[in-house]
């Protein structure tokens, strides 16, 4: 399994102006990692970190497309903006796309499941084409019902959910994106079985930590998630994709920057050895 780090969480810097993205992505590979979650929605940006990446021999294995949840933007918008970044993707030649099957236009009908996979399904069906034209595979990702956003349900926060949307498309074209901190706020101590539910379909990772309380995004061995148990059910489903941190919280003081990227790749290369 490749190591792989969202690159853009190392932009933050304390006190300081951000670092550009090939900056984040130079201090990564300085630190050892070589593989990339990168996600951009500017043609020329993407362009521009192809080049770098292939210039330094680095690559892009997963993108993530952009979610509405929140912003809840008019879903036509949604739509162009999503093919963006997928075209974005294909650029810096990602095989992956990672989506969040949760949307829903609550203020235009009523949610039900059954809704909710039809309405994921028929969204999401040009970005599957789109894919399958350019090479590439969608990855759905498990998430977690949210307390502050509970009048809203969550779509794929339950394994059986997840599994119907991913089954509803061809098994070449889609698979599933396991985020381990969503797992754990989903099933707490349950997260390794679920995980080996539909481990036979996780193509891609989102790797982090918490205490089953809030989504926080730690490294690997921070909180309570049982890694050797995770990694046996991940290769148990045959996966043999990118172990792929996702981080998001925080910054490092410039001078320990790089130290911290170090040992963040160690971390994951421990991971890697269960």
């Amino acid at each position: 399994m490749h190591l792989s780090v969202n690159a853009t969480y190392f932009k933050k810097r304390i006190n300081a102006p951000d670092r550009t993205v090939e900056e984040a992505l130079r201090l990564c590979a300085e630190g050892g990692f070589r593989h990339f979650d990168l996600s951009c929605e500017d043609r020329e940006e993407a362009a521009r970190l192809g080049e770098f990446c292939a210039l330094h021999g680095l690559s892009v294995g997963q993108s993530h497309i952009p979610y509405n949840r929140y912003k809840k933007a008019d879903y036509g918008e949604f739509s162009a903006r999503m093919m963006q970044a997928a075209a974005c993707a294909a650029e810096m030649s990602s095989p992956i796309l990672v989506v969040h099957g949760d949307e829903f236009d609550f203020g235009a009908q009523e949610f039900t499941l059954e809704r909710g996979l039809a309405f994921n399904r028929r969204l999401f069906s040009p970005l599957v084409d789109f894919a399958a034209k350019k090479g590439m595979r969608v990855a759905f990702e498990n998430v977690f019902l949210e307390e502050k956003h509970k009048d809203t349900y969550r779509f794929c926060a339950k394994t059986e959910e997840l599994m119907s949307l991913v089954e509803s498309f061809p098994a070449d074209l889609v698979g599933i994106c396991w985020d381990s901190g969503h797992a754990m706020m989903s099933y707490g101590d349950g997260h390794i079985a679920a995980l080996s539910e539909v481990a036979h379909r996780v193509i891609a990772t989102h790797i982090h930590d918490n205490y089953s309380a809030r989504d926080l995004h730690l490294p690997p061995f921070m909180g309570r998630c049982n890694w050797p148990a995770f990694m046996d059910a991940l290769r148990g489903g045959g996966y043999e994709g990118n172990l792929s941190l996702e981080l998001h919280y925080g910054a490092m003081p410039e001078d320990i920057s790089l130290e911290w990227v170090r040992w963040l790749y160690r971390l994951t290369d421990r991971l890697s050895k269960y």
